[in-house]
């Protein structure tokens, strides 16, 4: 048989690779924003974001920035589960919480701040689910604005003014 006879769609496995790659920066990104612990790696995160999606009746998406930005939104919320599991597990026990050296944040910093983002995310989505699926597609996914303003078929100054209202809004939540 031939090569071409067995490929069934040529350069289908350089989308794949394509794919793969853009998936690897998007957890990546995540990663890189929250570092939960060592034992969450990029792989792993695209890895379990693929189980979860596969597992789900459906998988239709209306175009790859819908894809990328639903693929996102699942690594955050794999992300979040992780931190909230592990947070949890170093409450229990009675064990006293220690750090070493005054000023030097700890591990449990960026954990902390996994799940103060997420619930400012749930105060925003409550607030208005469109600024939601803004900070999904320009922080989370890394879309451009221009991207972001496709998917979500609105004008762009209106993706714009949401997307300064919904980063003084998380901002706020943050702070507090």
């Amino acid at each position: 048989m031939t090569k071409e006879m067995s490929d069934p769609a040529p350069g289908a496995s350089t989308v794949m690779a394509d794919t793969y790659d853009r998936l690897r920066r998007i957890a990546h990104q995540h990663l890189r924003r929250y570092r939960p612990g060592e034992t969450l790696n990029t792989t792993a995160v695209v890895h379990e974001a693929y189980l979860k999606l596969a597992a789900e009746d459906g998988g239709f998406w209306s175009d790859r920035d819908e894809f990328f930005r639903v693929v996102s939104a699942v690594m955050r919320h794999l992300i979040v589960d992780y931190a909230r599991r592990r947070q949890a597990d170093k409450r229990g026990g009675g064990a006293l919480m220690v750090t070493l050296k005054d000023g030097v944040p700890s591990a449990d910093a960026a954990v902390l701040d996994v799940v103060a983002l997420d619930d400012a995310l749930k105060g925003l989505a409550a607030l208005d689910p469109g600024l939601e699926r803004i900070v999904e597609c320009r922080f989370f996914a890394g879309m451009t604005m221009e991207e972001t303003a496709g998917l979500l078929q609105r004008p762009m100054r209106s993706v714009e003014r949401d997307w300064a209202r919904a980063r003084a809004y998380l901002l706020d939540a943050l702070e507090r």
